[in-house]
């Protein structure tokens, strides 16, 4: 490889950055006069380049003089650590400045995009839409006491990959489960899928719901998916075409309280679904 693109690639400058500084590091320090043909370029766009490089401390002026400043490249050993420190900084600069960035950038989001954006500077897990019946699974079987489930749209092929799990859940007896679903958009599949043997056998919805371990509301508000396990993990899900695109999963922080917050005013708010049974 030639040394102008080592220069180049290493520290991702300019090409004529780059043969500037190669040009003078070969004639050593000395000023523009006895260099700049080499490169091809004029004086005067020589003296801008240097003027850039010696920004970023690449170059230094050794002797201010009228007749000409006396320029001498930093070594290529004391340039890579300065470089690396600079990144460093640099860097660092960034981290603290994340979040107000986000904050801002974030407003500008399309509108399809709002929903999802406004949660991707937390920290959470993504989980693609292939693995996220195995996540929810995972998380039904861990589930101590209750889970909340805030269903807008999600496709019904996500409750035959969950099945076996709320099955193994309500087995234990002890666990209980609040569905909250879109009253304009999911009621009417709802009915036809789940209470009618499709997805659990009849007699065992028919113990869930006398033993007061299900309970359905319908809302007219919600306008996201969203499940709460034991108030602690949350995870949202975002579908696309009626198949879940990706999921996000957060655990014991604002996120999850912020949709424990969501869940319980929209429930306080909706109405009863009558289960048949």
């Amino acid at each position: 490889m030639e040394p102008i693109e080592i220069l180049k690639n290493y520290f991702d400058i300019p090409e004529e950055w780059a043969l500037v500084y190669y040009q003078l590091w070969q004639q050593g320090p000395s000023p523009i006069g006895e260099f700049y043909k080499k490169t091809g370029f004029t004086r005067q766009k020589v003296y801008t380049l240097l003027d850039k490089l010696v920004k970023d401390k690449f170059v230094s002026v050794v002797q201010f003089s009228n007749k000409g400043n006396i320029y001498k490249c930093v070594l290529p050993d004391d340039l890579v650590s300065s470089f690396i420190h600079q990144q460093e900084l640099r860097l660092e600069g960034k981290r603290d400045e994340k979040e107000k960035f986000l904050k801002e950038i974030f407003q500008f989001s399309p509108e399809n995009n709002k929903e999802i954006s406004i949660y991707k500077h937390l920290q959470i897990d993504i989980i693609s839409g292939d693995n996220a019946g195995e996540l929810l699974s995972s998380l039904i079987d861990e589930t101590l006491y209750s889970f909340k489930l805030a269903i807008h749209d999600v496709g019904m092929g996500l409750m035959s990959k969950i099945q076996p799990a709320v099955l193994r859940a309500f087995e234990r007896k002890t666990t209980n489960v609040s569905m909250l679903l879109s009253k304009n958009s999911f009621v009417g599949r709802m009915r036809e899928k789940m209470f009618t043997g499709q997805f659990f056998p009849q007699n065992t919805v028919h113990h869930w719901v006398t033993s007061n371990r299900l309970k359905i509301k319908l809302s007219e508000e919600m306008h996201q998916n969203f499940l709460l396990f034991d108030n602690i993990n949350a995870v949202l899900i975002f579908p696309s075409e009626n198949k879940i695109n990706f999921c996000l999963k957060a655990s014991v922080d604002d996120l999850s309280r912020h949709f424990l917050s969501q869940f319980d005013r929209l429930w306080k708010n909706s109405d009863e679904f009558k289960i048949p049974i």
